[in-house]
C-alpha cells in the first residue's frame, strides 16, 4: 500500500487558497508535517503539476517515492474546483492507494481495516442536517446531468480516501467531470462553484459506492469518538476553522523539529 499527496496549483495561485491556514509559512508548513509523518511509515507519491514540482520538490526537497505531473494535462477548471484536483489523482491510479490531505498527520501507521478496505474514508457525515437542504437545492436548480443516485443523506470525510477498487475511482471522475461540464452552463453568476467539491468528492462518493454495492471503510465508525480514534490510530485530520488556532503551533513545529525545512519555507515565501 502506498499514500498519495496531490498539489493542484490553480486554486492556490489564482485563488490565493491557503486551504484555512492562515498564511503561506503555516501552509507549507503542514505540507512538510504531513509528509514527514507519513514518510516514517509508507512509500508516498506526488501527484502534481510544473509549478508543484518548483516548489515541493525543487525548493522545498521533499523526497517522495514517486512524482506525477499528471495535473498539467487535466482539463482545465475553474480554480475554485480544488476538490476535482484530487478526484483526477484518485482517477490516475493504477494499484491500492491512500490519498492523505496535507492537513492529515500520521503518527502511527493506519489500522490493518483501513489499508485493506476496498474503498476507505475518514468518517461518514450526515447530509440530513445543515448541508443536505444546501445540496439539494444545488442538484434541484442544476438537473441537466444529476445522478440517480443523489437521493441519499451521507457523504464520506475524503481527508483519508481511497482504495484497492481502482475503477471505482476513475467513474468517480467520470461522473463529477460530466457533472460539472453538462451543468455549467445554468450556474448563475451568484452561484459558488465551490459548492460542488464537497458535493461531487464526498457526496457522490457514497451514492456511487451503494450503486455498484461497494461499502465504504471508515476511519472512524459512528459509534466511536475521535479520542477513542487517536488512542489506538493517533492519527490527526486539522479541519477547517480549527487551522486558525493550530496555524502557529504547526510552524513552531517544523521550526523546532525541522529547522532547514523552516529555512526553506521562509525562504518561498518572502
Amino acid at each position: 500500500m502506498h499514500l498519495v499527496h496531490s498539489f493542484y496549483s490553480s486554486p492556490f495561485l489564482i485563488n490565493k487558497n491557503h486551504g484555512g491556514w492562515i498564511d503561506d509559512v503555516s501552509y507549507w508548513s503542514s505540507w512538510v508535517l504531513s509528509f514527514q509523518c507519513a514518510k516514517k511509515h509508507y512509500p508516498i507519491h506526488l501527484v502534481t503539476d510544473s509549478f508543484g514540482k518548483k516548489i515541493l520538490i525543487d525548493k522545498l526537497g521533499l523526497a517522495y517515492d514517486e512524482v506525477s505531473l499528471a495535473f498539467d494535462e487535466m482539463p482545465l477548471l475553474p480554480p475554485d474546483l480544488w476538490a476535482f484536483g484530487k478526484l483526477y489523482a484518485y482517477s490516475i491510479q493504477k494499484k491500492p492507494f491512500i490519498h492523505i490531505d496535507a492537513d492529515v498527520y500520521l503518527w502511527d501507521k493506519l489500522p490493518s481495516y483501513i489499508e485493506n478496505a476496498n474503498l476507505l474514508g475518514q468518517e461518514f457525515e450526515d447530509f440530513s442536517q445543515n448541508q443536505y437542504p444546501l445540496y439539494r437545492e444545488i442538484l434541484n436548480q442544476i438537473s441537466d446531468f444529476t445522478p440517480s443516485f443523489a437521493k441519499g443523506f451521507q457523504a464520506i470525510n475524503a481527508g483519508i480516501f481511497g482504495g484497492k477498487e481502482i475503477s471505482f475511482f476513475q467513474d468517480l471522475w467520470d461522473l463529477s467531470y460530466t457533472f460539472y461540464k453538462e451543468n455549467k452552463n445554468k450556474f448563475s453568476p451568484l452561484f459558488r462553484l465551490g459548492w460542488l467539491n464537497l458535493l461531487c468528492e464526498q457526496y457522490f462518493s457514497v451514492g456511487l459506492s451503494t450503486q455498484k454495492n461497494l461499502v465504504f471503510t471508515p476511519l472512524r465508525s459512528p459509534n466511536q469518538t475521535w479520542n477513542n480514534v487517536f488512542s489506538h490510530t493517533r492519527y490527526t485530520h486539522v479541519l477547517a476553522n480549527s487551522k486558525i488556532l493550530t496555524s502557529k503551533s504547526i510552524t513552531y513545529v517544523i521550526k523546532e523539529d525541522y529547522p532547514d525545512f523552516f529555512e526553506k519555507i521562509n525562504h518561498i515565501t518572502k
